[in-house]
């Protein structure tokens, strides 16, 4: 899984500006999305006790998902300057 994270930052490096950085992004963030789903919902504490986590693994999965947008349109200015 960090070799795919690794492979995906350098072909965004390489591709910035550029229209094929787009699928790059939306394969990590789908990515991304995989990892949140595989979290488990609850996780057992100390004395049978459990907590529920599922709020903040959507808090988490949202900050990324904004991110993701924000480098979408991010690139797409780079993309509309680039002579």
């Amino acid at each position: 899984m960090i070799v795919i994270f690794i492979l995906l930052a350098f072909l965004r490096g390489l591709l910035a500006g550029h229209v094929l950085v787009y699928p790059v992004i939306l394969g990590e963030a789908t990515l991304i999305t995989a990892i949140f789903l595989s979290i488990p919902g609850t996780i057992a504490a100390y004395g049978g006790v459990t907590v529920n986590i599922t709020p903040l693994i959507y808090f988490l999965w949202s900050i990324e998902m904004a991110w993701i947008v924000y480098s979408i349109i991010e690139q797409f200015n780079s993309t509309l300057l680039d002579p």
